[in-house]
């Protein structure tokens, strides 16, 4: 693969997990606003144990989803401002698109396995295991992982 086909893959990775992501805060807007609907309805019912039990599990249930909404917020910031960012080709940085001896990673924000035109990517936290052992990696770096012997083949 070469360094400019390296780049647009990963200008289309981003894209996609953008696009990914937004798609999950409108289904979790949605999630919000029924549960908002039932506790409205809750809220009109009589009063006793039985519903304030349901209120207090729709409130649970609206925190849960609100922190999830800012997960998602903080992980679509971050992908925008990877975007934007000029990034090292030298050595592996938050921001790098990693092709090794046996796979391809992201490292930005760990969303796991993702599929882009038929290649697979590992889409990977700074903070993780991989993205630590592969943090300030050059190319032609060796390391082990998972007890699978890998070198850094190139860095976009």
């Amino acid at each position: 693969m070469q360094a400019n086909e390296l780049s647009n893959l990963k200008q289309q990775i981003i894209s996609s997990l953008i696009s990914q992501l937004e798609e999950k805060k409108k289904t979790h807007f949605s999630h919000q606003k029924d549960l908002q609907d039932a506790l409205q309805s809750e809220q009109k019912s009589t009063a006793g144990d039985k519903h304030d039990t349901n209120r207090a599990m729709i409130h649970l249930e609206q925190e849960k989803l609100q922190h999830q909404y800012q997960l998602l917020q903080h992980q679509i910031q971050n992908l925008v401002n990877i975007k934007g960012m000029q990034v090292s080709t030298n050595s592996v940085e938050f921001g790098s698109l990693v092709k090794t001896s046996n796979s391809i990673f992201f490292i930005g924000v760990g969303l796991g396995k993702q599929f882009f035109e038929g290649i697979t990517i590992y889409c990977i936290g700074v903070d993780s295991p991989i993205g630590q052992t592969l943090i300030h990696k050059k190319k032609g770096d060796g390391f082990i992982f998972n007890g699978q012997k890998e070198e850094v083949l190139q860095i976009g």
